[in-house]
C-alpha cells in the first residue's frame, strides 16, 4: 500500500469519487486513513471508515490508534451501536453502516465529514445499499469525497453508479494456501473436526500458530468446544489448547480474546 501512496492521495484530490482494489492483507483498511490525515486531504474534518461489522471497526480503530502513537478516543475512534469513544478532537472515525445510517438522517447531514470509506463494498446488504444511495444525493450538494473499496468487487457496477469514477488496484502479498478435499461425504461434521483438530495439533505442536474452524452455527461450535475440553482432561497431550468461541450473539468483550 505504501508504494501507491502518491498516486492513491493524488486520484483523491483530483477526484470527488474512487475505487480501491487490493487484496486481503495489503493495507487498505489502516492504511489510506493515515495517509489522507498526513498529506491534509480531509482538509481538518473527519474522516469516516465504514464497515459492516462492529467487531471489524473496533478492532480497526485500536490498530490505527497504535499506528498514530495515540490513545483510542481522541484522534482515532470508533462508534458502534451502543458503544462511542470518539470526541470533537477525533479526525479518523470508524463505524458501522447503520451509525453512518442514522448520522446522515440528522441535522448535520455529515457536515462534518470531508471524506467517507466505503469498506469492504462486496458485502451487498440492506444497509450498504442505503448507505450508498444517500451519500451519491449529498454528494452533488456537499463537498464530500467518497472512497470505495473491496477485495473482491463487481467494478463495472460501482464505476457506472458513481458516473464513471477512476479504479485503482493494488496488489498484496498472499501466503500460499494447500486445499485438501474429503474423499466422500461425512453426515458425523463435529467428530471430523475434532479429529482433525487433534491431527494439526499434535503434528505442529512445536511451532507457533493457530487453528481457525468455520462451523455452521453457534451450538455446533460450543459442542465442538465442550468435545475439546473434555478431551484435555483426559490427554494430557492437549492441555496447552486454547479454546475460543467466536460468533455474532457472543459478548463483545469475549469476541475480543480472539484477537
Amino acid at each position: 500500500m505504501f508504494k501507491k501512496r502518491n498516486i492513491i492521495v493524488d486520484a483523491l484530490i483530483k477526484n470527488n469519487s474512487i475505487i480501491i482494489t487490493g487484496s486481503t492483507g495489503s493495507g487498505k483498511s489502516t492504511q489510506i486513513c493515515q495517509y489522507l490525515i498526513e498529506e491534509r486531504v480531509h482538509c481538518k474534518k473527519t474522516i469516516a471508515i465504514v464497515q459492516p461489522r462492529r467487531m471489524a471497526a473496533i478492532t480497526l480503530a485500536e490498530r490505527v490508534a497504535i499506528e498514530q502513537q495515540t490513545v483510542l478516543g481522541k484522534k482515532v475512534g470508533y462508534h458502534v451501536r451502543f458503544d462511542n469513544t470518539t470526541n470533537k478532537e477525533t479526525c479518523i472515525k470508524f463505524l458501522t453502516n447503520g451509525m453512518l445510517i442514522r448520522e446522515s438522517m440528522g441535522k448535520e447531514r455529515l457536515r462534518n465529514y470531508s471524506i467517507i470509506v466505503l469498506d469492504e463494498a462486496h458485502e451487498r446488504s440492506l444497509g450498504t445499499d442505503i448507505l450508498f444511495g444517500l451519500l451519491k444525493n449529498i454528494q452533488y450538494t456537499k463537498k464530500l469525497k467518497i472512497i470505495v473499496m473491496s477485495a473482491t468487487l463487481e467494478i463495472e457496477k460501482f464505476i457506472k453508479y458513481f458516473n464513471w469514477i477512476p479504479v485503482l488496484q493494488i496488489r498484496g502479498f498472499v501466503h500460499p494456501i494447500s486445499i485438501r478435499y474429503l474423499q466422500k461425504s461425512i453426515s458425523e461434521i463435529i467428530n471430523l473436526t475434532i479429529i482433525t483438530i487433534k491431527k494439526i495439533h499434535l503434528k505442529y505442536k512445536r511451532g507457533p500458530g493457530d487453528i481457525l474452524v468455520f462451523l455452521t452455527g453457534k451450538e455446533e461450535i460450543i459442542s465442538t468446544i465442550e468435545i475439546l475440553k473434555n478431551t484435555q482432561r483426559k490427554d494430557n497431550r492437549f492441555l496447552d489448547l486454547i479454546c475460543l468461541p467466536f460468533y455474532s450473539a457472543l459478548p463483545v468483550r469475549l469476541q475480543k480474546k480472539n484477537f
